[in-house]
């Protein structure tokens, strides 16, 4: 839609363009006091400062912990050869990302007054809408540039050359690769090119970049800024072709005014939501959310249909059971084993997912073998974003169990308790996110690791992460949103651990599905072989971890209500008797 035309003032002439331009800006500078006027500095700069120390802390700690040791000369030689096409590779993952969100009117989530009031005036659009596009890069310039620094750290602790270089070089190159990702998101977004079109784009640079990692050659943009990546050991006039994708932020600035306003208003209602959700932690909310935002629907027509055996129960029911003919010839239903109805729906609703769905799980469990194979090779931290790769998968795996708790209904008209039921649920998405562990080795065998190793320390973490992570997945969907009211009786000490226990145990427990492979490392480096390794620790994993958040899924109600008459059974034997009238 193109910008709204200037309306005729009361004499006749059209409003200069100077002056609704100066109106926009004093609101900017009225919206700002207002909200700065609620804020305490001395304190927001304390919180800065916190966090900025407890983060940076946290990192060092973690990374020096890791213990890692620095490459050889044959190791250090590969990572100058295939380094830069590595690197470009994740940049072209982040920038295809941007290009997807802009398709689907991204990156922008403006507030409904703006989109009602603001981009409906007199007043050119690119003008008004520069603003928060300004503001989302200076967001992104500091994500990209805090995330590059932490790999920088880490990067420090494995190659040579002073540690300041190494953050320095990771902070610029993170700052430059979400600089890349926005702009390009606000052109495809100005430009309206739609789904289908920045589908395409986005598949493009993908298979650039991975034609550059498969050959071992640097000819995309985003391979010359993985050069760059590696100034520190190495530094080429020709890596400055890599800063070419910054030419996509001006690019955008000056598109920008093309958004869509149908697009900006469905984003920016669909985002504040997807906010106050994960304030409250509420992980379903937010799941349900973004599928929304990427416009993901389920198939009309599945990919395989499910029934037939599935749905019969088999066999004919004695009179005077369920199924029986009853009074007046008519059949009752046939009672379908739980196991089976589980498996049926399950199926059913997997049949069902969407094609992106499941290139997004190939493609995590893809990222988490090669996470894993890189902890393996030394980085031992790499266990930490391979396990949160296999959680985001577990959250979509789970969603037979999701839809069941969406539906309250259906637990009521089954005849079995609901934490059977819910349990049964998981059994189909452990096996589906296992054997996707299958993508992972198979990566893992595509960067140079041995097929006999990596399937003998593979098959156990594939298992052990793909059940691990349903069942934290479980527990986040089930805990629903952390309502201000469930902690008002706590103490602060305790709400705050139970706040970090919630948050952090379902990954948790997808980061320690991977346990066997770092177990099958020590014994490799101990000349012991790692299979057998990895093996003994599947069971404890599985036997303890696994079977307690199992049992937590199983009698969560039955818990819930034995802990509430045990609170109100102390209260009433706390409280004194009542004193006698006069």
């Amino acid at each position: 839609m193109p910008a709204a035309a200037a309306t005729p003032d009361e004499d006749g002439g059209a409003p200069a363009e100077g002056q609704g331009v100066e109106a926009l800006r004093a609101l900017h500078r009225a919206r700002r006091r207002n909200r700065l006027a609620a804020v305490d500095r001395f304190e927001a700069l304390y919180n800065v400062y916190l966090a900025g120390l407890l983060g940076s802390l946290t990192v060092v700690g973690l990374s020096n912990l890791a213990g890692d040791r620095q490459v050889d000369a044959g190791e250090l030689r590969a990572v100058g050869q295939h380094g830069p096409a590595v690197v470009g590779m994740v940049a072209a993952v982040a920038v295809a990302v941007g290009i997807r969100s802009g398709g689907r009117g991204g990156p922008l989530a403006l507030p409904p007054a703006d989109v009602r009031h603001v981009l409906l005036a007199p007043v050119d659009r690119t003008v008004a809408l520069r603003t928060p596009a300004l503001r989302q890069l200076r967001y992104g310039l500091f994500a990209g540039s805090a995330v590059g620094a932490v790999v920088g750290v880490n990067t420090s602790h494995r190659l040579p050359r002073p540690a300041l270089a190494w953050v320095a070089t990771g902070a610029a190159v993170g700052a430059v690769v979400a600089a890349a990702a926005l702009g390009m998101a606000l052109v495809v977004s100005g430009r309206r090119t739609g789904r289908a079109l920045s589908g395409l784009a986005a598949l493009t640079v993908l298979a650039w970049s991975g034609l550059d990692l498969w050959r071992g050659s640097t000819t995309s943009p985003l391979s010359f800024l993985g050069g760059l990546a590696l100034a520190p050991l190495r530094l080429r006039g020709v890596d400055l072709l890599g800063l070419v994708p910054l030419l996509a932020v001006p690019l955008g600035l000056l598109a920008v005014g093309g958004t869509s306003l149908e697009a900006a208003e469905d984003r920016g209602r669909l985002v504040g939501q997807l906010r106050f959700a994960a304030t409250l932690g509420d992980v379903r909310t937010v799941l349900v959310l973004r599928r929304q935002l990427a416009q993901e629907q389920p198939r009309g027509r599945p990919w395989v249909r499910v029934g037939g055996r599935l749905a019969r129960a088999g066999g004919r029911p004695a009179a005077g059971v369920t199924g029986a003919t009853g009074p007046g010839g008519t059949a009752a239903p046939v009672p379908k084993p739980p196991l089976r109805l589980a498996v049926r729906r399950s199926l059913q609703n997997l049949s069902r997912w969407p094609a992106g769905r499941l290139v997004r799980l190939v493609v995590l469990a893809g990222a988490a073998g090669l996470l894993a194979a890189g902890a393996w090779a030394g980085t031992t931290l790499l266990v930490v974003p391979a396990g949160l790769c296999a959680y985001v998968a577990a959250l979509d795996a789970i969603e037979p169990l999701a839809q069941q708790l969406d539906h309250p209904d259906r637990e009521e008209a089954t005849p079995r308790a609901a934490g059977a039921l819910r349990v049964l649920l998981l059994v189909v998405p452990m096996a589906a996110l296992s054997l996707l562990g299958l993508v992972g080795i198979l990566a893992a065998v595509a960067v140079g690791a041995p097929v006999a190793t990596a399937f003998a320390v593979g098959l156990p973490a594939a298992i052990a992460t793909g059940v691990l992570a349903c069942c934290g997945a479980a527990v986040s969907t089930m805990k629903g949103p952390d309502l201000p009211e469930d902690a008002a009786m706590l103490t602060p000490e305790i709400a705050g651990t139970k706040a970090i226990f919630r948050m952090g145990f379902p990954p948790l427990c997808a980061i320690l599905g991977l346990v066997p492979v770092l177990a099958g490392q020590a014994a490799a480096r101990r000349g012991l072989p790692p299979g057998p390794v990895a093996v003994q620790l599947l069971l404890p994993l599985l036997g303890l971890l696994g079977a307690l958040t199992l049992a937590w899924v199983r009698f969560r109600e039955e818990l819930k209500a034995f802990l509430a008459e045990a609170g109100a059974a102390g209260g009433l034997s706390g409280r004194k008797p009542p004193a006698p009238d006069g």
